[in-house]
C-alpha cells in the first residue's frame, strides 16, 4: 500500500478485493500537515465497498443497512453504518433554496489564484513550497472560489463568518456508475467542511496557533443522484463551536439548483 499526496480520482475510491466481503486500499493519501490519512477518503471508499457488498446489518423490502470497519494494522480506525433506499415516487418533496452566488465561469479558479500567489515576489520561500503542495495535491479536480485569494487569507487571517462555497467538479468525464459518483462526492464532502469551524476565529490549517485538527464524526446523506464531472456547488456553514470541538453541515447543490446531498461533520481543534 503507497502513501501520496497527489490525489487522482481513480485513488480517492480505489479498492482491492481480497476475501469475500473484504477489501483493502491501494493507495493512501496523508494531506500535507495532516496526522494521518484523509477522512474523505474512507468515507468514499466505505461507500464503495458497501455498494459492492460488505456485513449486512439488515435487508428489507425498501431499506438495507450495510456494516463497513477500517482497520490498520489489525485496529479499527473507522465505523462507517450504511442505509441504502430503493427509489420510488413520492408526493411529498421540497428543499432548501440555491445559495445566491456567481456561476463558475464568473468565479476564479483555486488554482491560478494559487499560481499567482507563487509567482508573486512578495510571497516568501517559505509558503512557496507549501503552495506547491496545495496545487499538486488537487490536481484532480477544478474547484472556483468567490473571492480572490490573498496570502495574508493563509497566513494571517481575518476573522470571517462561518461560512464557505466552492464550485467544484472533476474534469476528466467519468463512468455514469452512481457508485462512482457518490463515492467522490463522499471523499470530497470532508474538504473544508471542519475549517468552517475556524473561520470566526481567525484560523487556518498553516496558523502557527493550531495544535491539532480531526475529525471526531462525519454523515452524508444522498437525496439525489448527480455527476460529480459537472460543476456542483459545496455550501457549508458551522453553527456552533466549543469545547475545542467545531460542528459544520454542508449541502451540494446542482448548476440547476437542484440541493442533491447534506453532510455534517463534529471535529476537534485545539489552539
Amino acid at each position: 500500500m503507497d502513501t501520496d499526496n497527489t490525489i487522482t480520482v481513480e485513488m480517492m475510491i480505489e479498492l482491492e478485493e481480497i476475501d469475500i466481503n473484504l477489501y483493502r486500499s491501494v493507495t493512501l493519501w496523508k494531506p500535507l500537515h495532516a496526522r494521518g490519512v484523509f477522512g474523505g477518503q474512507v468515507i468514499g471508499q466505505s461507500l464503495n465497498a458497501a455498494m459492492r457488498t460488505v456485513k449486512r446489518l439488515r435487508d428489507g423490502n425498501s431499506y438495507c443497512t450495510r456494516l463497513v470497519i477500517a482497520k490498520q494494522r489489525g485496529r479499527a480506525i473507522y465505523t462507517c453504518e450504511l442505509s441504502f433506499h430503493r427509489s420510488e415516487p413520492s408526493i411529498i418533496s421540497h428543499q432548501k433554496e440555491m445559495p445566491k452566488v456567481p456561476p463558475p465561469h464568473e468565479c476564479f479558479d483555486r488554482k491560478e489564484e494559487f499560481l499567482k500567489l507563487l509567482n508573486d515576489s512578495k510571497t516568501p520561500d517559505k509558503y512557496k513550497k507549501i503552495i506547491e503542495e496545495q496545487i499538486t495535491q488537487y490536481s484532480s479536480f477544478e474547484v472556483r472560489v468567490l473571492e480572490r485569494m490573498k496570502l495574508e487569507d493563509w497566513t494571517n487571517p481575518m476573522k470571517k463568518p462561518a461560512k464557505k462555497h466552492l464550485w467544484i467538479k472533476i474534469p476528466k468525464k467519468l463512468s455514469s456508475f452512481p457508485r462512482i459518483h457518490q463515492s467522490v462526492a463522499a471523499f470530497v464532502t470532508d474538504f473544508s467542511l471542519l475549517g468552517t469551524a475556524m473561520l470566526p476565529h481567525g484560523i487556518t490549517f498553516l496558523s502557527p496557533k493550531l495544535r491539532m485538527l480531526a475529525t471526531i464524526d462525519h454523515s452524508v446523506w444522498f437525496h439525489e443522484p448527480f455527476r460529480v464531472d459537472e460543476w456542483f456547488l459545496y455550501e457549508m456553514e458551522s453553527p456552533q463551536a466549543g469545547s475545542s470541538r467545531g460542528f459544520s453541515t454542508g449541502r451540494i447543490f446542482t448548476q440547476e439548483g437542484k440541493m442533491v446531498l447534506s453532510c455534517a461533520q463534529e471535529g476537534v481543534f485545539r489552539v
